[in-house]
């Protein structure tokens, strides 16, 4: 991702993603309010993105350390559950 800026016209905005690409530019030459607002909510959507995504991440982690967790709990029987023992 990169942000291409020019002296005299508005800068580019590309996201090069593997086979995705994608290029965010004001398509009028004078600066207009309208692209300011869009480029806000971009910056919105980004950032909920973010949030989202590391919720999603925390949680699988967490999900596969809890499973880790279980999995050697089984492995490992208890002291009290190990059967008899020699005297």
């Amino acid at each position: 991702m990169i942000c291409h800026t020019y002296p005299d016209r508005a800068p580019i905005l590309v996201v090069d993603a593997g086979r995705v690409s994608l290029s965010v530019s004001a398509l009028e030459r004078e600066p207009d309010a309208r692209h300011a607002d869009f480029a806000y909510k971009l910056l919105a959507a980004v950032n909920d993105y973010l949030i989202a995504y590391e919720k999603f991440q925390f949680e699988s982690q967490e999900a596969a350390e809890s499973a880790e967790a279980v999995a050697v709990a089984v492995a490992t029987p208890a002291d009290d559950m190990a059967g008899p023992r020699a005297a």
